[in-house]
């Protein structure tokens, strides 16, 4: 478990890796965007992410 854990932990960081390295510029302009995006409203959409995530994880494991 904890094993697989870490597995997805790395997964992310080297998509976001990628992402970073191969288009700077459109990551810079990402977080110029995010920046004038609300709190509130940052904080929902992370939220459904996660639940988003949470669900495709347990219907993939079984």
């Amino acid at each position: 478990m904890i094993s697989e854990l870490l597995q997805a932990i790395a997964l992310a960081m080297v998509i976001e890796g990628l992402y970073y390295a191969l288009m700077p510029d459109k990551a810079q302009e990402a977080m110029r965007r995010l920046c004038s995006v609300p709190a509130s409203v940052l904080s929902t959409a992370g939220m459904i992410l996660a639940l988003f995530g949470t669900v495709c994880v347990i219907l993939l494991r079984r």
